[in-house]
């Protein structure tokens, strides 16, 4: 969706990519064809800026230019937001009082909280800043709900014999091991066991470290340079390892000059251990991240710390603000942050009925491969919490994409779900637009493509290079 520069592929901000306009006109004529009675609400799943590597006033340019196209300020109601990892140092520069806990004094301990309610109404939690300024600035003229980790919204059972019904919503981060990493190394160094997962606990341990590993690089100068070479490197998989032991030694040579340590084989011998150690739980977390698994939709981990994050952090959060002892609503969970686009149903201990389950993709394809399963997803939602994913494209055998489709993955049957019907209905009549759409995409992805080839090459060079100088 950001236009780049032919040979170079330096970002042009200023330019709308023709994916971006494709998408805008499929968007609005489905959105039109949904006949709704009034505009629908937006939710903005993170990750909405890339503050990891690139520069925040370039990413700034580019969502405004993205909002503006997509008619932010015609096409939708109220706007709500959750920080995915990328853009997660927007929730530390808002949380203190004006987003958590509005209203409260520094004196109060709740003033200092890490996380919002989840279940609050829009106007019970607080604002972005720099989104509102953002949104202004594409059109939008209301401020947006900023939640965090999770967005959540509840509904009685209709009538009777109905049963509740309950709508989660997270980027999708806390379900991989990286993110709580801070929270592991606590409990080794101490011994005691794993503190009981909750959204509270899991930001105030690792929220300085997702900071500082995916969301402050970009604003970083030649540190996020830097960082941004191990990326590329790591994208690719050539030279991950190489970039770790180098990395190791390098912190091994600052170690011994700022420690009052004697100098001594034993000494030097337990300095490498710990700086290997201390870059494999960094680089090594990092280039074992879900995102570079593209052949599954999710790893067995990251699904084993999908079903922990429902089971501990949002069975918390259902019980304490919903009053739901035995969570016997049916519940939905939508989150993104991997890439990959599903639907499913998921047994998680504690809730009576299995978890429907919607992950959003995302829309950057980040390898130079073309047989994965990335690609990028919208989930739809009525008031009833009726809910339909169309996916947008996934990447298929060859390069080829899949066709827009309509998925879902509620207990009730496609064919009495009003929201499947209705979304299948409106797709179907717009047909073209979609494959206008899908078309556009193809062509952008393989330029990305040619990017990340011609990125991992020059990232080998630089690297090659450093070692020679060093």
């Amino acid at each position: 969706m950001t236009v780049l520069e032919a040979q170079t592929f330096r970002v042009l901000p200023h330019m709308v990519s023709v994916t971006t306009q494709a998408f805008r006109d499929a968007l609005a004529v489905t959105l039109s064809s949904l006949d709704l009675h009034e505009k629908p609400d937006l939710v903005l799943l993170g990750d909405i800026l890339d503050l990891s590597f690139s520069p925040p006033d370039e990413s700034a340019r580019i969502l405004t230019a993205f909002l503006q196209e997509m008619r932010i300020g015609s096409a939708f109601g109220k706007v709500a937001y959750l920080p995915g990892n990328h853009d997660h140092e927007m929730w530390t520069a808002d949380r203190f009082g004006a987003t958590a806990n509005p209203g409260l004094s520094p004196g109060d301990p709740a003033f200092w909280a890490h996380t919002s309610p989840t279940f609050a109404s829009p106007g019970a939690v607080g604002t972005t800043g720099i989104l509102n300024r953002i949104l202004r600035d594409a059109g939008h003229a209301g401020e947006v709900a900023t939640y965090y980790p999770n967005m959540g919204v509840a509904r009685p059972a209709a009538q009777a014999g109905d049963v509740p019904r309950a709508l989660v919503l997270h980027h999708g981060h806390f379900i991989e091991g990286a993110y709580r990493l801070m929270t592991r190394i606590l409990s080794m160094m101490t011994g005691e066991p794993m503190p009981v997962m909750t959204a509270e606990n899991l930001e105030a341990a690792n929220g300085s470290w997702i900071d500082f590993a995916w969301s402050t690089l970009g604003d970083a100068g030649a540190v996020g340079q830097a960082a941004s070479l191990a990326e590329r490197l790591m994208v690719t998989g050539g030279g991950a390892h190489a970039l770790q032991l180098h990395l190791g030694a390098v912190l091994q040579a600052q170690l011994r000059k700022l420690l009052p340590l004697p100098h001594s084989k034993g000494i030097a011998r337990a300095l490498g251990y710990a700086s290997d150690a201390m870059i494999d739980a960094f680089v090594g977390a990092y280039s074992q991240l879900e995102r570079y698994s593209y052949g599954d939709h999710l790893t067995p981990s990251s699904r084993a710390g999908l079903v922990d994050y429902l089971a501990q952090v949002v069975a918390g959060q259902m019980r304490d603000e919903l009053k739901m002892q035995d969570l016997t609503a049916q519940t939905t969970f939508v989150f993104g942050h991997t890439h990959k686009p599903f639907a499913d149903r998921v047994v998680v201990p504690g809730f009576a009925r299995p978890v429907s389950v919607y992950n959003t993709g995302g829309w950057v394809v980040d390898t130079s491969q073309v047989d994965t399963v990335e690609g990028a997803a919208l989930v739809f939602v009525d008031d009833d919490l009726n809910t339909a994913m169309l996916r947008l494209f996934s990447v298929g055998g060859g390069g080829s994409l899949t066709e827009p489709a309509v998925v879902s993955a509620d207990p009730t049957p496609d064919a009495t779900n009003p929201m499947v019907q209705k979304l299948q209905k409106a797709v179907t009549a717009n047909a073209t637009a979609w494959e206008r759409f899908r078309r556009n995409v193809e062509t952008d992805i393989q330029i990305k493509q040619d990017m990340y080839l011609s990125n991992a090459e020059r990232a080998e060079s630089a690297y090659v290079s450093q070692r020679r100088l060093s």
